[in-house]
């Protein structure tokens, strides 16, 4: 994060001092120091998965933080099982987490594939749109044979046998 705003700060005393020369040094300070900003903004976004992330596991002593958010989500809004390590008084601020994680990813997925859309458009006209629709296409083919195959792949766990839950058959140590 250091060396983010490292690049913003030095883009921006850049610029400021040369500004008024002219030349293309000032141009190309204001955009490292944009670059910059914009990098330290999303490293430090807490809801992707980067530093800010990290930063609220450490202030709520939470280091599974995301794996437990998700559980939350699923207990609360597709009505799963509420796993044995939660309380009850969890759930609610770890569903909002989540939440929060799936529309910050969601708005910056849309943003990219509207900004890609405008420019395949306006440098290909109909046909960039073409190729845009048939991207998008592939990518949603993609995802869901990568869930298909996810699915296919997780074992069943016998009832009793999760993660906190469960004996040991008789006759073998935990050892």
């Amino acid at each position: 994060l250091l060396a983010r705003l490292a690049f913003f700060s030095a883009g921006i005393l850049t610029w400021a001092v040369t500004r008024d020369q002219g030349g293309s040094l000032p141009i190309i300070a204001l955009t490292v120091a944009q670059f910059g900003l914009l990098m330290f903004t999303m490293t430090a976004w807490p809801f992707l998965p980067a530093d800010g992330m990290r930063w609220m596991s450490v202030m709520f002593n939470e280091p599974k933080l995301m794996p437990k958010a998700v559980m939350a989500f699923k207990h609360s809004v597709l009505k799963g099982r509420l796993p044995p390590m939660m309380d009850r008084s969890e759930i609610l601020p770890l569903t909002m987490f989540a939440i929060g994680t799936l529309l910050t990813t969601g708005l910056l997925l849309g943003i990219t594939e509207a900004l890609l859309l405008v420019l395949l458009q306006g440098t290909l006209g109909g046909l960039g749109v073409m190729i845009f629709l048939g991207m998008m296409t592939i990518v949603t083919l993609w995802f869901l044979a990568l869930y298909k195959t996810t699915k296919a792949s997780i074992p069943k766990m016998p009832e009793g046998m999760g993660a906190m839950g469960g004996a040991m058959p008789a006759g073998r140590s935990q050892g």
